[in-house]
């Protein structure tokens, strides 16, 4: 599988389009709540503003794991769903980054994706996916982000 960590693809359903996968674990959420987002472009549900959503979502979380140590966990949002958030807990170690994919009972629709607000460090709840956590050099981890954002960006249309 190619190394991007997160690909939005349209379907026009805001449903089982966003691809998420890392390491030999992948999931498939939906776009609902980032086409709903109310903090960006307010009234707008397009593919475009989804794009522009997670663009913003992934530059956030590289400022986040700036900000995690190896006694403070930082949790990545991804999946927002009525009933709970799929996240990655994040946890570096040197040069390395301890990644463990999992959820909270947070809501998906109590907080805006485009800003998490209080999600990065104030998941209380985690619950583990795996086994043992991703271990990946930090800065792989950060590239595979960076190549996210450059994915999504590329799909917007051009402005002249």
């Amino acid at each position: 599988m190619e190394s991007l960590l997160i690909r939005f693809r349209d379907n026009d359903t805001a449903h089982d389009d966003l691809h998420v996968w890392i390491e030999g674990y992948s999931r498939v959420t939906d776009s609902y709540y980032f086409a709903l987002d109310p903090s960006m472009l307010a009234g707008d549900e397009s593919a475009d503003k989804v794009r522009r959503v997670l663009i913003q979502l992934l530059q956030q979380w590289i400022g986040a794991l700036a900000q995690a140590t190896p006694a403070r966990a930082v949790y990545l949002p991804f999946d927002f769903s009525d009933e709970y958030t799929g996240c990655f807990q994040c946890r570096p170690d040197g040069d390395v980054i301890g990644i463990l994919p999992g959820w909270s009972e947070r809501e998906g629709w109590s907080f805006a994706p485009s800003d998490p607000g209080d999600y990065f460090f104030g998941i209380t709840d985690f619950r583990s996916d795996a086994h043992a956590p991703i271990r990946l050099p930090r800065e792989e981890f950060l590239r595979r982000i960076r190549e996210s954002i450059a994915d999504a960006e590329s799909q917007l249309p051009r402005t002249r």
